[in-house]
């Protein structure tokens, strides 16, 4: 049995999932997700100069108390690469956190950390029974799978299945991982409060409108002018 923290870093989309894990007498990997969702703000690492210090104290604080709440045996987080100059304060902020990490397992009070290229994982996905993570995000392009979750703790969640697998059955990556029953459990384990709210609206639990305060002024619906 292996439990994996994966983790999706970023300064203010930070997903993460905790992955249990086995190999069956049949040779291929059982999963399960124990718990997964985005970082809160106030946890996550903002600022490259000033406030860097206690603000990475908070977020390392958050990562030992998952660590022990689930018995974490490994961690894995995926490097940030960016497409352009302008997110180049989030490649230091990134790193940093990563050499914390490092620090805080050579310290003994974290487990080991890896690291891998998001192209490394994503290629695997593409191969496997997941297929391409495009058609499972949120957004315009879903078409397959009407996925409610985080795109960083969906991102997160198949980062630590990647570490699973190379570890118990690297001959078959990805191997049963569909993308109905990835979606499906991360829905169920979700923490996100987003999540849970995006659910309850798709089960028709809360309505689109919102509700007016007594009193407000109701503004009439704009006209739509003809071309």
């Amino acid at each position: 049995m292996l439990t994996i923290l994966g983790l999706d870093p970023g300064t203010v989309n930070f997903g993460w999932s905790v992955v249990q894990a086995r190999r069956k007498p049949d040779g291929h990997l059982q999963y399960r997700i124990l718990a997964c969702g985005v970082v809160p703000p106030q946890h996550t690492v903002r600022s490259v100069v000033g406030t860097t210090g206690e603000e990475m104290a908070v977020l390392l604080r958050w990562v030992r108390g998952v660590v022990t709440q689930y018995g974490v045996d490994l961690m894995i987080g995926e490097r940030f690469q960016p497409r352009s100059s302008i997110l180049g304060s989030n490649t230091e902020l990134i790193g940093m956190v990563f050499g914390a990490l490092i620090a805080e397992n050579l310290a003994g009070r974290l487990p080991p950390v890896e690291r891998i290229l998001p192209a490394t994982w994503k290629n695997r996905t593409r191969r496997g029974a997941i297929g391409d993570l495009k058609f499972l995000y949120r957004g315009p392009k879903q078409r397959r799978v009407r996925y409610q979750g985080s795109n960083h703790e969906l991102d997160a969640t198949c980062i630590a299945l990647y570490l699973a697998y190379q570890k118990l059955e690297p001959e078959n990556m990805y191997h049963g991982v569909d993308a109905a029953g990835l979606a499906d459990r991360i829905h169920r384990n979700s923490t996100d409060p987003a999540t849970a709210k995006r659910l309850r609206l798709a089960a028709g639990k809360l309505s689109r409108v919102p509700v007016s305060k007594p009193g407000a002024k109701v503004l009439p619906p704009r006209k739509r002018r003809r071309r």
